[in-house]
C-alpha cells in the first residue's frame, strides 16, 4: 500500500470513531431515508405518467376530429363519452357519440356512408340485426376501428329512449 491509501484508511477510520452512535432508535429515522436511485425512479416513473397523459391527450384529440370529420356530431347529440386510457389494464381509449338525424332512413344513411368513405374507410362489413343496422370499419395504419349503428324510428336506443318519427339514430363508436 502506498502512503496516500495507508492515510485515507486511516481518516476513514478515525471519522468512524469520531460519529457518536446514535442512542435511540427514533434519531435514526429522522435521517434522510431515500437514496439518490430512489428519488431518480420516482422522478422518472413520474415523467413516464405525464408522457403517457399527454400521449392519451393526442389520441383523444385524433378521435375528436375524426368524429367532426364524419359528421358524427350533426344533428341532435344525445350522449358523448370517452372511455378507457390509462389505468391498471390500459385499455383502448374509445370514444362513443349517440346522435339523432333528421330525415328519411336512406338519406341519412347514405349522407353518414358517404362522409366515412370521404375519410378515407373501405367498404364496412355489415352485421345482420333486427332492430338495427350495424356497419363495422376495420382500423388501418393510419385510421381507428369504427362502428356505426342505424336505429330506425320508433325503435330504442339503449338507455337513451325512443327515435321520435322522421329521425335516426346513430351510434358512433371509435376506438384507437
Amino acid at each position: 500500500m502506498t502512503e496516500i491509501n495507508v492515510k485515507k484508511t486511516q481518516k476513514i477510520a478515525r471519522d468512524r470513531i469520531r460519529t457518536p452512535p446514535a442512542e435511540n432508535v427514533g434519531e435514526r429515522y429522522d435521517q434522510k431515508w431515500t437514496s439518490r436511485k430512489t428519488e431518480q425512479h420516482w422522478r422518472r416513473s413520474i415523467v413516464i405518467w405525464f408522457g403517457k397523459r399527454r400521449k392519451e391527450k393526442g389520441v383523444r384529440l385524433r378521435l375528436s376530429a375524426l368524429a367532426d370529420e364524419i359528421g358524427a356530431r350533426a344533428g341532435e347529440v344525445l350522449d358523448e363519452e370517452f372511455s378507457g386510457g390509462m389505468g391498471i389494464m390500459g385499455s383502448p381509449i374509445s370514444l362513443v357519440i349517440v346522435a339523432i338525424q333528421r330525415g328519411p332512413d336512406d338519406r341519412v344513411t347514405r349522407t353518414v356512408l358517404d362522409a366515412v368513405r370521404a375519410a378515407g374507410y373501405a367498404s364496412p362489413h355489415d352485421l345482420p340485426s333486427e332492430r338495427r343496422r350495424v356497419h363495422l370499419f376495420p382500423a388501418r395504419a393510419d385510421l381507428p376501428h369504427l362502428s356505426i349503428s342505424f336505429t330506425p324510428a320508433g325503435q330504442r336506443i339503449a338507455y337513451r329512449g325512443e327515435v321520435p318519427e322522421q329521425c335516426v339514430g346513430i351510434t358512433f363508436s371509435i376506438s384507437a
